[in-house]
């Protein structure tokens, strides 16, 4: 604190200088800063407002605190039609809940996430639209808005869906074509086969997976064909309509004509051969037929002409000769006639075009039997008298210059199907076309769709490179020639001009700019380089991200240059890094369990994840994985039916089973195996693959044989102990019944035996003290044939012998003093047994008279 008090005017005036001088110096300083963020605020509004993303804030009740011009012309609305409001109601209800759980996703773990949803258009068109979006947070880590940046994808989304479409028609064009497809590795390995296969050879598509073409033809045929291919392989040159003979899954010969071409990745390695085999069988069959036919018609002319040599000789045999010839002209006709109805192509001969004669084959093209078109105009199989009259225009001029016309047509049948059909026509006389021209009709309606599916698949490919997520570009020297929109958006240009005639560097890290530099410059100069690398590259706004380059030397212009596809594989290499560690879990966890994991196929094959298999059955992972083994092969014969009965209920119900199994492992011990798997099925519901899990328990099956086995000893032992206790029962009731018995031999001996001369005892004189003793002999002797003493023992059997001599005494009405005399014992004894009786009797603490309650037990 300053101190004024010691100051003179002049030093207190010197220091208010001061105090203004410092205060203008703020004030100056205060408006060179607030100028300044005006105008960076001005330069962050124009940016934002200038962009073609689209940006906005919003609070997390999906309220909007702000949206960028760009915000407002895609949704056609006002920016005050909009801040203040839930942005909700432009996103359809079905999207609804995916929006909210991604929002429900940031924290300050995860800031920022980017997502697709659907946003409805002014116009009420569904487009789709990809944000990135940014949580704010205030100083206790609590959300207190977002900032997001849009653009819309609907393109993109609409590209995907229709290559998915266009594969899918293309796939269903193969497998349902009457052409076989296939194609094979560098070294002629089948790595690809249509259905159609079945139809030719009898092998399903799988059978033939890992086999090569020579291998199902016949040993000489297949030396043959195998160096004819070798010679187009190693010149890597297409080849058509090559013919060779194969070996029908059921053991009979079949003539394919097989047509292919060379297959190259991107950087022009060869790969091998795509193509189709057509089955020429028929044709084969009927072209030999022909040419038989044709040497039996020579070897006859030869013995016609030495027959006419003979016609001097002798008339009656030139007579005969004749009618033999007639007869054999006519077989041969129809012989003939045979050969040409059994022809694969329709054949027929027509008079100023009008049908004279036509093949079964040409019956069945077209719908008509042989009367409906003999005699009528060849114009009943066009559709139209336009096109009638250009074949007709055409074919015969082709055949008075070549001989022969050749001319591509539509045919239409009886019943409106319309086919491609190929004709070939030639005059009987080329000098009078009035004899009559004979023509063959090839159906080439399959050909011709499969031409238009090459076609569209050209144009497919065409569309993809428009439309590619792959940024593509065309370099010469270090100047960009060609970008595609997809490397436009990859750098965050939105003009072609702003990369096209720049020096490709420009958009290369600074660390790999002389590396990609010098590859260029060896590839154009004909030096090795790699054809596939990746790089980090540099967006126009100075960001960098990971990019993966394939380039392809190519000329532009008639110059040497470089064709460059560019994918960001930021995402995947982050991917890549999260699926090491994930494996890294899941192998640790698999390798920990006691159980098998495994992946099982239709036929039996099963895939395993870790080697605990060759200890359960000695067979290993290796000898499975690679089809050595199936798992049937294992399975105890006795089994193997209830294991597919498990199989097939589990594909009706839930797809799910549980079962159990023997197996017979390496060393010829059989094993109890517990399964537990699901079946999963693909989109057309057929079997995909099995994933399921074993366990080993045969200890356990072990365990509950002898459980069983120690069942049945416990029922057997508890059949005899039931036999045993019957037996008992038996001497049981004959010993109660002696008991009874003596009792009453007892009873009748004191009455009769001992109480008569107790009576005499009485009679006589006695002194006091024996007669008490008499008297209680007496009450003895009649408690022997009275049931108080049984009684008493067998209902009360905690009471003491004593406690009973003394219980007798106290019914028989004696005092304690009296029974402690009798019993020579004190009275504190007496009364001692007479509170230990009335506890066990349970009399304690009830006002029972002792005595009467002795008497009722008589």
């Amino acid at each position: 604190m300053m101190v004024y008090r010691d100051k003179s005017k002049e030093e207190l005036a010197k220091d208010l200088n001061e105090l203004l001088e410092m205060l203008r110096n703020i004030e100056l300083e205060r408006y060179e800063l607030e100028k300044t963020l005006g105008e960076s605020l001005r330069r962050y509004r124009a940016i934002v407002e200038d962009q073609t993303e689209l940006i906005c804030r919003f609070r997390p009740d999906f309220k909007l605190t702000f949206v960028n011009e760009a915000y407002c012309r895609f949704f056609n609305k006002k920016r005050e039609d909009l801040l203040g409001f839930s942005f909700m109601p432009l996103i359809p209800p079905e999207d609804t809940k995916k929006v909210r759980a991604h929002f429900d996703s940031l924290g300050p773990e995860n800031p920022v996430a980017t997502h697709e949803h659907q946003v409805i258009a002014p116009n009420g068109e569904i487009r789709w639209q990809q944000w990135t979006n940014r949580a704010i947070f205030d100083d206790e880590d609590r959300i207190i808005e977002f900032q997001s940046v849009g653009r819309d994808n609907t393109d993109r989304k609409r590209a995907e869906v229709a290559l998915q479409q266009s594969e899918e028609r293309f796939r269903s064009l193969v497998e349902n074509s009457t052409d076989w497809f296939w194609a094979v590795d560098e070294n002629a390995v089948y790595t690809y086969s249509s259905p159609k296969i079945r139809d030719l050879l009898g092998y399903e598509a799988e059978e033939v997976l890992g086999k090569t073409p020579f291998s199902l033809m016949p040993p000489d045929e297949a030396d043959r064909v195998a160096d004819i291919f070798a010679s187009y392989a190693k010149s890597r040159r297409p080849f058509k309509l090559l013919e060779n003979t194969n070996v029908h899954k059921d053991g009979h010969l079949v003539v394919l004509e097989t047509s292919g071409i060379p297959i190259f990745d991107a950087e022009g390695v060869f790969l091998g051969y795509r193509g189709i085999d057509r089955d020429i069988t028929e044709r084969k069959q009927a072209e030999e037929e022909l040419r038989r036919a044709h040497a039996d018609m020579e070897k006859k002319v030869e013995e016609r002409t030495r027959d006419l040599l003979e016609v001097n000789e002798q008339l009656r045999r030139e007579i005969k000769n004749r009618k033999r010839e007639k007869i054999r002209r006519r077989e041969s006709e129809a012989y003939m006639e045979a050969i040409l109805n059994a022809a694969p192509v329709g054949i027929g001969l027509v008079k100023n075009r009008v049908l004279v004669w036509v093949s079964h084959r040409m019956t069945e093209m077209l719908g008509y039997s042989v009367d409906e078109l003999v005699g009528k105009s060849a114009r009943i199989a066009y559709e139209s008298e336009e096109e009638f009259d250009r074949v007709g225009r055409v074919k015969y001029q082709e055949i008075n210059e070549r001989g022969i016309g050749l001319v591509e047509t539509r045919f239409k049948s009886k019943k409106g199907s319309v086919i491609d059909v190929l004709l070939c026509s030639s005059a009987l006389d080329h000098g009078d076309l009035s004899r009559g021209v004979i023509f063959t009709v090839r159906d080439i309606t399959e050909q011709k769709r499969a031409e238009q599916a090459l076609r569209e698949s050209e144009e497919k490919y065409r569309k993809l490179v428009e439309t590619s997520i792959d940024g593509i570009a065309i370099v010469q020297g270090t100047e960009v020639k060609f970008a595609n929109q997809a490397l436009l958006n990859m750098y965050g240009v939105s003009k072609a001009e702003e990369v096209v005639g720049h020096n490709f560097t420009e958009f290369v890290s600074h660390q790999h700019r002389d590396l990609l530099l010098q590859r260029g410059l060896d590839r154009e100069s004909g030096k090795g380089a790699p054809n596939r690398y990746e790089f980090k590259a540099l967006r126009q706004d100075g960001t960098e991200f990971d990019a993966e380059i394939s380039v392809n030397p190519i000329s532009h212009q008639g110059k040497p240059a470089r064709q460059a596809f560019l994918r960001d594989v930021t995402a995947r290499k982050r991917g890549e890094r999260y699926l090491r560690e994930s494996e890294q879990k899941y192998r640790l966890l698999v390798e920990n369990l006691p159980s098998i994991v495994y992946k099982g196929y239709k036929d039996w094959s099963v895939d395993f994840v870790d080697e605990k298999i060759e200890a359960l059955t000695g067979y290993s992972m290796k000898e499975f994985n690679s089809r050595k083994m199936k798992w049937s092969d294992l399975i105890v014969k006795e089994d193997l039916a209830g294991v597919r009965e498990s199989f097939i209920k589990a594909l009706k119900n839930d797809k799910s089973y549980t079962r159990e199994y023997r197996i017979k492992t390496k060393w010829a011990h059989i094993l109890w195996i517990h399964e537990r798997a699901m079946i999963l099925c693909d989109q057309k519901g057929e079997i995909d693959y099995v994933s399921g899990v074993f366990f080993d328990v045969t200890e356990q099956k072990k365990a509950q044989e002898a459980l069983r086995k120690r069942e049945a000893e416990l029922a057997e032992q508890s059949r005899h102990l039931e036999e045993v206790n019957a037996a008992l029962k038996v001497l049981l009731k004959r010993r109660e019944e002696d008991k009874n018995d003596l009792e009453e031999k007892v009873l009748a001996n004191v009455k009769e035996l001992v109480l008569p001369y107790v009576e005499k005892l009485k009679n006589s004189r006695l002194r006091s003290d024996q007669m008490t003793l008499v008297g209680i002999l007496e009450s003895n002797m009649q408690e022997i044939s009275s049931p108080f003493v049984t009684k008493l023992s067998s209902r009360f059997l905690g009471l003491t012998p004593a406690e009973i001599q003394v219980a007798s005494l106290i019914k028989d009405g004696k005092t304690s003093k009296e029974i402690a005399t009798l019993l020579h014992t004190s009275e504190n004894t007496i009364r001692s047994h007479r509170f230990h009786i009335r506890s066990k009797l349970d009399l304690k603490n009830k006002k029972v008279n002792l005595r009467s309650y002795l008497r009722s037990l008589q």
